[in-house]
Parts: C-alpha cells; structure tokens; sequence
C-alpha cells in the first residue's frame, strides 16, 4: 500500500502533463489557418500521445513481475549488443565510445535480454546528457570478488540521486523518454542479484556502475 501510494501522484503526473499540452495544442488548432502551424500542431499532438503510450508500457513493464532466463554470455558482448543500439543517436551527437578493460572480460551468468534493456537505458541517459563530440567511456572492471561495468558521461550530472524502488523524478523532458529507464535497471540487477550505483560529478559527468558478485555468479553457474 506504501508503495502504490507514492506510486499514484507520479502517474497522475505523467498522465496530466501530457493531456494538458494536447488539450492547449488541440484549442489552438480552432482558429489557425496556416498550413505548416497546423501540421507542427498536429504532429505535436501525436508526439505527445505517443509518448504517453511509452510511458505507459514503460510502466507496465517496471510493475510487471521478471521471469529472467539466465545463460552464460561475456559481459562485453551484453554492452556491446546496448552499444550498437546507440549508434544512430551517438552520430548525431558526433560522440565516440571509449571502450577499456575488455581485455578483462568475463562470462556472467545472465538473462541478455533483460539486461541489455537495462544497458540500454542507462546509456540513453548517459548521450542524452553527454555534450556533442564529447567521449563517452564504458569500462570493464575485474576485481578480485566483484566484475563492474562503469559508463562515464562527459555532461552536468544527474539533478538527483537515483534509488532504488524510487520512481522519482518520473516526468521526462526528453522527446523519446520514459523517465522510467533508471527504476527499470534497478529493478533487473535486483532481480539478478547485482548492484547499481550512481557517482554523480557536478558539472563533469555521471558515472553508473553495476557491480556483479562474482561469488554468486560462480553459485549461479
């Protein structure tokens, strides 16, 4: 019940914000004549509209109960399979990947799909932050008792300290965001049993690290 509570005014957040800019979007369609104004109107309306459909499905899946399928896949190749997904925004950013340790790589014991879209979400995050040409690095670190996968964004810092079971801030101001990609990668290293951490840098960047038990995985296999 605590947590349906604190869940309400996040989705009555979400759910208004979008309804009041369709609503205010709709009225000034009444009395416009111009062509290309009604156009843009229009495909606001239906920018808007979809987004609240993200939002939702977003939200279903970080409600929805995991049934992970775990098998043995090389860490790189998980970032490497999220990192691919990221090219078309990355190019239009002009940015560039600065991939170090893969020659520390190693075999986890995973759900690869469930993962990649926690890898993903967090790299969105991370372009979407990062200034244009700037370096985005993706380390891998083997400890001796933990395997850490680090992602180091050039940009201003996350405005806020991300929790775990923390819907917060939940209203994303991104054109093509969810503001669920970070509850949602918590919720699925939580489910395999692994950590994730913010390093929050003002003014110089946001560095994310999941920290993966090697004692576990080695249980796990």
């Amino acid at each position: 019940q605590a947590a349906l509570g604190s869940l309400i005014p996040v989705v009555a957040h979400n759910i208004r914000n979008p309804m009041a800019s369709i609503r205010a979007t709709a009225q000034l369609i009444e009395n416009e004549r111009d062509p290309h104004e009604l156009k843009e109107f229009k495909q606001a309306i239906i920018d808007t509209t979809d987004r609240l459909g993200r939002w939702v499905s977003a939200l279903v899946s970080y409600l929805h109960p995991l049934k992970p399928s775990f098998t043995k896949v090389k860490a790189g190749r998980l970032v490497d399979a999220a990192l691919a997904l990221m090219k078309t925004r990355m190019e239009e950013k002009n940015m560039t990947v600065d991939r170090q340790g893969w020659v520390h790589d190693e075999l986890l014991y995973v759900d690869p799909d469930l993962m990649e879209q926690a890898l993903y979400g967090l790299l969105v995050n991370a372009v979407d932050a990062s200034p244009e040409k700037s370096v985005l690095t993706v380390s891998l670190v083997n400890k001796q008792d933990n395997f850490e996968i680090h992602i180091l964004d050039r940009g201003p810092g996350l405005p806020f300290e991300p929790k775990a079971g923390n819907l917060e801030p939940g209203q994303s101001t991104k054109r093509f965001g969810t503001g669920l990609g970070i509850p949602i990668a918590f919720k699925i290293c939580q489910t395999h049993g692994w950590d994730l951490e913010f390093n929050i840098h003002k003014g110089s960047g946001t560095e994310v690290i999941i920290r993966v038990p090697l004692i576990a995985e080695e249980e796990g296999q």
